[in-house]
């Protein structure tokens, strides 16, 4: 009986370890309440802040920010870099392409240096940059 019980418990353990090895599983799934306080749709350029308390906001400039890099689609983490300026970090559930970083600088849309694309960031409507500072830990991006 012990072994047959042994047997069982191997072949779950073997078909539970395929079926997380498999292409599908590597994606990560976030629910939207409570895993993240801002989403961003990067191809179209649209924020909504779902602050913890009240409702959320959509929000897109009217013209396109400039940007010289993209984060990929995952979890991102909202931090500050050695010079203070805001920047997104990758967790380690975020599947980054290699030799990324994991770190991606935010500017405001109006930055002279993002506009003369001097600087290699992502550009965000100054207002959704003060609030991801001063409000958010975590943004879900997705294209």
């Amino acid at each position: 009986m012990k072994r047959l019980l042994t047997a069982a418990i191997l072949t779950l353990a073997a078909a539970g370890a395929a079926s997380a090895n498999s292409q599908g599983s590597l994606h990560p799934v976030y629910a939207e309440a409570g895993q993240f306080t801002a989403m961003l749709d990067r191809d179209a350029q649209q924020w909504r802040l779902a602050p913890i308390v009240g409702e959320a906001i959509d929000v897109r400039s009217a013209e396109l920010c400039p940007s010289t890099i993209r984060p990929v689609p995952g979890l991102w983490l909202v931090g500050r870099d050695e010079q203070g300026q805001p920047q997104l970090i990758a967790p380690s559930a975020t599947l980054l392409p290699e030799g990324h970083s994991g770190r991606v600088a935010l500017r405001r849309c109006d930055d002279p240096a993002l506009r003369e694309a001097s600087v290699e960031a992502y550009g965000v409507p100054g207002k959704v940059l003060d609030w991801l500072v001063s409000e958010s830990g975590a943004v879900l991006v997705d294209d």
